[in-house]
């Protein structure tokens, strides 16, 4: 009994319970990749409702914000609780600048993918006098 005491109140922590809050206190995982021509975003969103995603980019940012609902209702228990639930808002700093018009999103399999074509220079431009 000492033990599976002492086992609950170490997987119980402030962080563990604060899954059920609105506060936005996890982030998604995420990986930026980049090509010669695109920068992609992959943001791990299972279990996340593509109608509770918002995305909002910026030339150098990119913010993802939604909402994954809780599954559980009239539950006498929890036995493990390892997955993040509630709000959620997740900036991301571009390391390029990007044409935001021209940028996509889809998600598949679990992943929300965006696609970000980076701002093409134009090469050498010289600069007239005045």
């Amino acid at each position: 009994m000492e033990r599976r005491i002492g086992r609950m109140i170490r997987n119980m922590s402030l962080n563990r319970m604060g899954h059920f809050s609105d506060s936005g206190g996890w982030e998604p995982a995420v990986d930026v990749l980049e090509s010669e021509d695109t920068l992609y975003i992959y943001m791990d969103a299972s279990g996340v409702e593509v109608e509770e995603l918002q995305i909002t980019a910026e030339k150098n940012r990119l913010t993802i914000s939604g909402r994954r609902e809780f599954p559980g209702r009239n539950l006498s228990c929890i036995h493990q609780l390892e997955i993040d639930y509630g709000s959620f808002c997740r900036r991301i700093n571009l390391p390029v600048a990007v044409n935001v018009e021209r940028s996509t999103s889809r998600c598949r399999n679990g992943f929300l993918i965006i696609e970000l074509p980076k701002l093409q220079s134009r090469g050498k431009f010289n600069i007239p006098l005045s």
